[in-house]
């Protein structure tokens, strides 16, 4: 499980996870760590081929995933648009209900971490 005292910016957290595994990469695949995926490179833990970027749908799914989560029906299409933005603008996903930009307000945000629901409506507690 991890630690949420510090969240990793979403933009290096593209590059740190497989997205077949959720295994996090070794240093040499780890852009975060000053590594780098080259074509054809595949994950250790899975030997999954990786993929420089992952599609934010994806990525809002694996969250939903890793939090015990789904994804509410008719919302993922606003929010990509809406984290495309805020990636362009400021380099990560904040959740769009909150008004300021902190590591406290990165999707997924404190609150839905730790109320278990998001304001924003994407995500839905799995019973």
């Amino acid at each position: 499980m991890k630690n949420y005292d510090y969240i990793e910016p979403i933009h290096e957290w593209f590059d740190c996870i497989c997205k077949n595994c959720g295994e996090t990469l070794p240093d040499s695949l780890n852009k975060a760590a000053g590594g780098q995926i080259h074509d054809g490179d595949k994950c250790p833990n899975c030997g999954a081929v990786l993929q420089e970027h992952e599609d934010l749908k994806e990525v809002l799914k694996g969250i939903a995933e890793r939090h015990n989560f789904s994804i509410r029906p008719g919302r993922l299409e606003p929010m990509v648009l809406k984290f495309e933005q805020q990636l362009d603008k400021y380099g990560d996903m904040y959740c769009p209900c909150q008004l300021q930009q902190t590591k406290d307000t990165l999707c997924p945000c404190r609150y839905m971490r730790e109320q278990g629901a998001c304001r924003c409506g994407l995500y839905l507690k799995k019973e």
